[in-house]
């Protein structure tokens, strides 16, 4: 009886007892709505961290103004955008704050209670909480706006100081009760960034599914290349403006937006033409506060300053809008296209005309997965540590900006490689109308490609002119022309943009005269060129000896430089350059002769840290042939490379004859000039770096006189 017992409370015990499931809190919610209404009011009520994605002009900013003003004028709240105008514009409609104006505020007691309500970007909270330490639990919500470009900027290499600048806004959403983050293509780099602000908390997702541009008819250009769909695009937008059409174009190359300027103020005098570009935001910002102007124009050129940070309303006024879209490594990414468009929603004949560039991989060389990019920073950090001989850790905040890194890096590469496929895929997400339309059935208008190769003539002669016949100016005058442009661009002059690019380009060159014989002109605008300075430092980096690079990497990670600064590959980048030195002499080679030399299997052994870390582009075909990596690496140090062939008797598989290429090194005489000037006046590369050090070591020791008690900007 006993031994049944038992094995009763034994089976009891292992039988799963009926319970009630436990209750799982949703972590996304979509929702089809033309606006928002209460739809993040009803979420915060149960969430810390909130995520929206919606489509522009659904709404965010009013519910968010809404829910501000319910809380009354004591409410503390801190919002981030990453662009000034946005910024500015952003303040003025919360009736908050403008974070430059705090900045200018010589009274710490005002300037801290002007912050409690603030729109700044995220250095400047940095900054704020330097200063004011006890603000970080003040904050009720925490706002962002464009968080997809908030998460690309706080990695980008223009950002300083970015694990203080990250660490800072941690502390600020910690203390927070509700932190939002808005954009309208969120995605996986605004869930890194949240989830590390949130301590890793996963957000809840607000996702907002209304399609406002289903009326819009898409016209996708088809056909030959790139320039020809470039001319057919000119085309239409010509036979529009002769039927008296108001028209938009926007690209995602400002050098065209400007051409393009040029071209039509050239043969329409009588219409009114705006350009919008990074240098020329003024008019976004006089359109912004009175949307009305908008009537004033025929003909509105955007450049991708208008993307991010610039909003205003084209409603029944511009007839269609003309899109170009080239991909390159330094054009923004089909997202920011898709942006630039989504504005435009509201044209009288709802009609987008796109031409898109030809599909090419940018990146010939891909990581697999995003964390081989994480991977190769810390080894990278862990390498420098070793043959510098330090021991330091990294921190948490660290190893999250890291993984924010390689999100960012790994999508915006991936994006690049694949463009047309993601901005078709926006399209079609968006629900519009799209059809393609061939480029041989418009007939191309030859007027409009001469006035365009007219303007680009005419655009070079003023850059060459502005750079060698500029009005002189002194370093004071510079300086001042210099901080106008980077706060107040429209108050600076054409004259004096001029002036600010002579001084800047004598600077370069180390020029002590103002004044340029015909022969300096040509000389120096022919060095500039060929990115002669570039190839000199190139040079330099290959000739310093080990010990000076580690010197330099020790002094980098005592320094306060991000851990993903590109600064850290010097150590990569210098033994790399070190293998043109067998070939400087015009020793031939070839790719029989390298493929089992030392660069091949250093590249082999580094290959996924040059890959994640784009140290080098290396050629698709490296290893099979060599010799143009080679070829790439002499070319950075500033030689041409010539090359011969012989046939070698081989027939390949259609037939054809093979040939053996033979290739050389040859010195350009003018960059050989360069570096033994610098030399002579101790300007290298080597002295510029000391010269830092010098001036970081006596800011440090205090011998320099300490900055002002007075709040000032980190960037």
């Amino acid at each position: 009886m006993a031994i049944i017992a038992t094995m009763k409370r034994i089976v009891s015990f292992i039988t799963p007892v009926e319970k009630r499931a436990p209750v799982v809190k949703p972590l996304s919610k979509t929702i089809n709505q033309d606006f928002l209404g209460d739809a993040i009011r009803d979420v915060l009520s149960i969430r810390k961290g909130l995520i929206v994605k919606a489509p522009m002009g659904c709404g965010k900013t009013t519910a968010i103004k809404n829910l501000l003003n319910d809380l009354g004028q004591q409410a503390c709240f801190a919002m981030m955008t990453p662009r000034e105008k946005l910024n500015r514009a952003m303040a003025k409609e919360l009736g908050a704050n403008f974070y430059k104006d705090v900045l200018s505020e010589p009274n710490r007691a005002k300037a801290k209670i002007m912050a409690q309500r603030v729109v700044g970007t995220l250095q400047f909270f940095r900054t704020l909480l330097n200063e004011f330490p006890d603000l970080k639990n003040q904050y009720q919500f925490v706002i962002m706006d464009e968080s997809q470009s908030i998460a690309t900027m706080l990695v980008d290499s223009v950002t300083q100081h970015q694990e203080e600048v990250l660490e800072a806004t941690k502390q600020i959403c910690h203390h927070a009760q509700h932190v939002i983050a808005m954009d309208a293509h969120a995605g996986g780099e605004t869930d890194v960034l949240m989830k590390s602000l949130l301590n890793d908390e996963a957000p809840f997702r607000l996702i907002n599914e209304a399609k406002p541009w289903r009326k819009i008819n898409v016209d996708l250009l088809t056909g030959e290349n790139y320039i020809a769909r470039q001319h057919a695009s000119d085309t239409l937008q010509i036979e529009a403006i002769n039927t008296g059409k108001r028209i938009v174009i926007c690209s995602s190359s400002a050098s065209y937006c400007q051409s393009r300027y040029d071209v039509l103020s050239a043969m329409y005098p009588d219409k009114h033409i705006g350009v919008i570009t990074a240098k020329n935001t003024h008019e976004a910002q006089a359109l912004m506060e009175q949307p009305d102007l908008i009537q004033n124009y025929d003909v509105l050129i955007l450049s991708p300053a208008v993307a991010i940070g610039i909003s205003f309303s084209l409603k029944n006024h511009m007839h269609c809008c003309f899109g170009l879209f080239p991909n390159g490594r330094n054009m923004p990414d089909s997202d920011t296209a898709i942006q630039m468009l989504a504005r435009l929603r509201s044209l009288i004949d709802n009609q987008w005309i796109i031409c898109l560039d030809d599909q090419r991989a940018v990146y010939s060389h891909m990581p697999t997965i995003p964390e081989e990019i994480g991977q190769a920073v810390i080894k990278r950090f862990e390498r420098t540590l070793f043959v510098t001989g330090l021991e330091q850790d990294l921190s948490h905040t660290s190893d999250q900006l890291i993984t924010l890194y390689q999100t960012c890096e790994y999508n915006r590469r991936d994006n690049k490689n694949h463009y047309n496929r993601y901005f078709l895929q926006r399209l079609a997400e968006m629900d519009v109308q799209l059809q393609y339309r061939p480029i041989d059935q418009i007939v191309i208008n030859n007027d409009s490609i001469q006035h365009t190769e007219k303007a680009k003539k005419t655009q070079q002669q003023h850059h060459e002119q502005a750079k060698t016949e500029s009005h002189e100016i002194d370093s004071t005058r510079f300086k001042q022309l210099d901080k106008a442009l980077i706060y107040h661009p429209e108050t600076v002059s054409e004259e004096d943009k001029d002036s600010h690019a002579g001084f800047l380009f004598r600077q370069k060159y180390q020029l002590p005269e103002w004044e340029m014989s015909t022969e300096q002109k040509n000389h120096y605008l022919y060095l500039d060129a060929i990115h002669a300075l570039e190839k000199c430092e190139c040079r330099e980096i290959m000739q310093a000896d080990r010990a000076f690079i580690r010197e330099i990497s020790k002094h980098q990670l005592s320094s306060p430089i991000s851990i993903i600064s590109e600064q850290h590959n010097l150590l990569l980048l210098h033994k790399l350059l070190s293998y043109t030195n067998d070939y400087m002499d015009g020793t031939p080679y070839t790719h029989q002769s390298l493929r089992n030399g030392k660069l091949v299997k250093f590249v082999g052994r580094h290959y996924r840290e040059i890959v994640a870390l784009d140290v080098i582009d290396l050629p698709k075909q490296w290893k099979r042939k060599p010799a143009l990596l080679m070829n790439l690496l002499l070319k950075k140090v500033g030689y041409t490379v010539k090359n011969s062939r012989k046939a070698n008797g081989k027939r390949n598989k259609k037939g054809n004859c093979c040939f053996d290429y033979t290739f050389s090194a040859q010195a350009i005489t003018e960059i050989e000039q360069l570096c033994q000037q610098r030399q002579q006046a101790q300007q290298t590369w080597r002295d510029t770096i000391v010269g830092q050090i010098i001036c970081l070591e006596k800011r440090v020791s205090g011998t320099q006189k300490p900055r002002c008690n007075k709040l000032k900007p980190c960037f």
